[in-house]
């Protein structure tokens, strides 16, 4: 009985920190949504640092938080932070605990695919991750969803705001 009870806890333990296999989310943009306006209001939702923004930027933001209650100033709530932006992807990442996750969000015409690059602490390898670091792309995916949400009914709204063009 000892031993069985033993076997229990043991395997108990070893399942406790389970890997998944990674994936890749796509996430299409609203109709009106265009690839350059899904970056710039990406970069722009999870930046903590607003003032560096162009003019253009800033009159979308304040034209979004009159219309609709909703401010892509500062940070985001949901935690990830903007690490890198280039052409073609945005890099975040997320502190969580002792661990570090980072995904990419990679735009295309229509699209975009959120990737896990790399992690601190979370059991990756090749093909595998902790399942935590999957749950966290999840939240991302749903974080992005909603920017694109509210941006898209503002822009529906209120025709006369511009285009957003990223600063880098």
């Amino acid at each position: 009985m000892k031993i069985f009870a033993f076997v229990l806890i043991l395997l108990l333990l070893l399942t406790a920190c389970t890997t998944a296999k990674k994936y890749t989310i796509t996430v299409d943009y609203p109709a009106n949504i265009t690839r350059a306006e899904a970056r710039a209001g990406t970069v722009m939702a999870f930046s903590g640092n607003s003032k560096e923004w162009s003019n253009v930027e800033k009159i979308v933001d304040n034209a979004l938080s009159a219309g609709l209650n909703f401010y892509l100033s500062p940070r985001d709530a949901s935690g990830w932070a903007v690490e890198s932006v280039s052409e073609d992807i945005v890099e975040m990442g997320f502190p969580w605990r002792s661990h570090y996750l980072r995904c990419g969000i990679i735009y295309q015409d229509k699209s975009c695919n959120l990737k896990i690059l790399s992690s601190n602490n979370l059991s990756e390898s090749k093909n595998r991750i902790h399942r935590k670091a999957l749950a966290l792309m999840d939240r991302l995916e749903i974080s992005l969803r909603k920017v694109f949400g509210q941006m898209s009914a503002s822009k529906a709204q209120n025709k006369d705001i511009p285009t957003v063009q990223p600063t880098e």
